[in-house]
């Protein structure tokens, strides 16, 4: 069997590597910092659908 090396995307594209930990108890300030850091990464990694205008923030965004 061949060994491939697959790349591993968090190290090549992402700018938070570990996102921010949420503990209890939640507030709104410490979910939105999450989704902000979701959002960096997600715009982060090129895609091929859709195109890609706002790569893979799309997954995260409302349709509004």
């Amino acid at each position: 069997m061949a060994n491939t090396h697959v790349p591993d995307i968090c190290k090549i594209y992402f700018q938070h590597k570990v996102l921010t930990w949420v503990s209890r108890p939640r507030n709104f300030g410490s979910l939105l910092v999450l989704v902000d850091e979701l959002k960096v990464n997600a715009s982060s990694v090129l895609s091929v659908l859709g195109g890609s205008q706002y790569r893979h923030l799309s997954l995260l965004l409302t349709a509004t």
